[in-house]
């Protein structure tokens, strides 16, 4: 399992909050419960410059808006596009791991948290390697806030720059947020679901959580309805962010459930 942390918080206070460093040493994501546990790989995001209000603005986190995914360098009309460099290291971390030859090539999943979320879903957008994917409390990585070049993903070729072409649709993905979520992201992650069903992807989930982590069905309006999020909603920012910030601990085993049931066709 690929862990990718939330922007700003340090690693390790984000780790002890969902529990899957304790996870790791007994959860069945074989299928088999002869085999239990899993590998815990967390690579670390660096100092950069997010479009999040601050103190979010330049910070620990994952950059979502510089999309070269591809594996190696890009050139378009004469000009030279590296690869996004958090991807690279993710696939760089991976690869080591891989190496050992202790790792299933079925059953490598990816799970994310708020930034590290929306980074998930680009990754696993992009990376057929990856079986499944399960985020909690993610934005749409393709349009949210004050994004500078906002983008619908799109299985075909790209029409303009207001498109986005994923590589891949058949990767299942269980998104987990907030009736009231930091930034009013609500409305943006139920948007998001619908974008990855009608950019092809496969097995687009989405649960909603009271601060109680009871199911529901629709945001709470009185923390925001634009669909892009907003910055200035005061009980966004105040119920939004302690919701936010609190792991969904009833949940986890049903991410990790999620994951089991998804491994990548032999």
């Amino acid at each position: 399992m690929v862990f990718l942390q939330a922007s700003f918080a340090p690693l390790d206070r984000q780790l002890a909050k969902t529990g899957l460093v304790d996870h790791r040493l007994t959860a069945d994501l074989s299928g088999d419960p002869q085999r239990p546990g899993f590998l815990l790989l967390a690579p670390m995001p660096r100092f950069t410059t997010h479009f999040y209000p601050l103190p979010n603005g330049f910070s620990l986190g994952w950059d979502v808006w510089y999309r070269q995914f591809a594996a190696s360098a890009r050139e378009v009309a004469g000009l030279r596009y590296a690869p996004n460099v958090d991807f690279a290291a993710i696939d760089h971390f991976i690869d080591r791991v891989v190496r050992s030859g202790r790792v299933d090539g079925r059953r490598i999943f990816i799970v994310g948290y708020s930034n590290g979320a929306s980074m998930t879903v680009e990754y696993v957008q992009h990376r057929p390697r990856i079986a499944a994917a399960a985020t909690y409390s993610g934005p749409n990585p393709y349009a949210f806030l004050d994004d500078a070049c906002p983008q619908r993903p799109v299985a075909a070729a790209a029409a303009d720059d207001g498109e986005l072409a994923v590589t891949r649709t058949d990767a299942p993905v269980f998104l987990l947020h907030r009736d009231c979520d930091v930034y009013g992201s609500c409305p943006n992650m139920q948007a998001m679901q619908e974008q990855l069903i009608q950019s092809g992807t496969a097995d687009a989930r989405t649960q909603m959580l009271d601060r109680a982590q009871q199911p529901l069905q629709n945001c709470d309006r009185a923390c925001g309805t634009e669909v892009n999020g907003s910055a200035f909603n005061l009980k966004a920012r105040l119920t939004g962010t302690a919701g936010h910030n609190e792991w969904p601990d009833q949940w986890t085993a049903r991410m990790l459930q999620f994951l089991r049931e998804h491994p990548l066709a032999p």
